[in-house]
């Protein structure tokens, strides 16, 4: 069945269906990911070890696309359960739905970022991040962080998650 709509309330999901809805709590959660090309699904399978990429973890996901917004991945640590569903507001729902960036820890950029002057997106252009630079964030509102670059004097603001829901940011390790 396809999910008619992915709520939070408090520390847990709720999933509704059109007879029923399914409860999923945050802690129960291993990752909450956009599915914007098949192989991303498959990625991950992989990154998780789902059979059949792996024998650590066996999931059957409940739900169907609808194709109306962004299709998305929710693997649980629930034996057998997760789900997969389209969110019409993406970027809105992972901003609302994710813990905060660590503000002054070191991050690597993902995916090209547009950096900007001030906070609004009507802000002056002062440069572009490319995949693999280091940076430090310095403050966060709602998707917009405001970045300090390694090896420069260069700051600024910058979404760290695009139009598409994907995330331009992976914390440093270590």
């Amino acid at each position: 069945q396809t999910p008619r709509r992915v709520l939070r309330r408090g520390d847990t999901f709720v999933i509704q269906y059109p007879c029923h809805e399914r409860r999923i709590v945050a802690d129960e959660v291993l990752e909450l990911t956009m599915l914007g090309h098949t192989h991303h699904f498959f990625e991950l399978l992989m990154r998780w070890g789902v059979f059949p990429f792996g024998l650590s973890r066996l999931s059957v996901f409940s739900g169907l696309p609808s194709f109306r917004g962004t299709p998305c991945a929710l693997l649980t640590t629930r034996f057998l359960w997760s789900y997969i569903f389209c969110l019409e507001d993406p970027i809105q729902f992972l901003v609302d739905n994710q813990k905060p960036l660590d503000v002054g820890a070191t991050y690597r950029t993902v995916g090209k970022a547009l950096v900007r002057e001030g906070e609004s997106l009507e802000s002056k252009r002062i440069g572009m991040a490319r995949v693999g630079v280091r940076l430090r964030v310095e403050r966060q509102v709602g998707r917009r962080v405001f970045v300090h670059f390694d090896g420069g004097k260069t700051s600024g603001w910058m979404s760290y998650i695009n139009q598409l829901g994907y995330f331009l940011l992976a914390k440093e390790r270590g």
